[in-house]
C-alpha cells in the first residue's frame, strides 16, 4: 500500500514494529503534507475494511526536510523518530513536519 502511493525514485522501507521509514528526494512541506495525507486516507479505508477493531486504527506520521543529510543513518532515523513520538504526543493520527537547522545535531524531545 505505501509503495503504490509513493513516487518514482523513493524509497521506503520497514524498519521494525510498525514504524516505517520513507526517504524522498527533494520533498517540499507541501509535498510531505499531502503524500501524508493520502497515506493515512488508504490507511484509514484498509483498516476499516479489512479489520474489525474495537477502537479505530491510527496512522502517526513524522517527517524531517533537511538541506543537508545528517552525517550517519542513526542520525536521519533519530530526526524521524524525534517526529513521529512528537506526532503521537500530539494525539495520534496526524503528521508531524520537522525541519531541524542544517548543522544542529539530531533534535531531541523535549
Amino acid at each position: 500500500m505505501i509503495r503504490s502511493a509513493l513516487p518514482d525514485g523513493a524509497l521506503t522501507a520497514r524498519l521494525g514494529g510498525g514504524e516505517t521509514a520513507i526517504l524522498l528526494d527533494n520533498a517540499s512541506n507541501e509535498r510531505i503534507l499531502e503524500l501524508g495525507s493520502a497515506l493515512r486516507d488508504r490507511f484509514h479505508q484498509a483498516a476499516s475494511q479489512d479489520f474489525a477493531t474495537p477502537e479505530a486504527v491510527t496512522l502517526s506520521i513524522g517527517a524531517t526536510l533537511f538541506d543537508h543529510p545528517p552525517g550517519s543513518l542513526a542520525a536521519l532515523i533519530e530526526q524521524g523518530d524525534t517526529a513521529l513520538y512528537a506526532s503521537k504526543r500530539g494525539g495520534r493520527d496526524g503528521i508531524r513536519l520537522d525541519r531541524p537547522l542544517a548543522s544542529a545535531e539530531p533534535q531531541r524531545a523535549r
